[in-house]
């Protein structure tokens, strides 16, 4: 939603000669704790951002 309200107001500011584009923020994922649980959510969540 936070992309579709700034390209929105980029368009709506009618800039000549400019572009905008996407920003992907691919954060590794940490694990909260020792727990498996935990572990295991870190290790799906990397696979999913690679």
């Amino acid at each position: 939603m936070a992309h579709v309200m700034a390209v929105k107001a980029y368009r709506e500011s009618n800039i000549k000669h400019s572009r905008i584009g996407i920003i992907l923020n691919v954060t590794p994922a940490y694990a909260r704790s020792n727990d498996p649980q935990d572990q295991t959510a870190q290790k799906v969540a990397n696979l999913l951002l690679k």
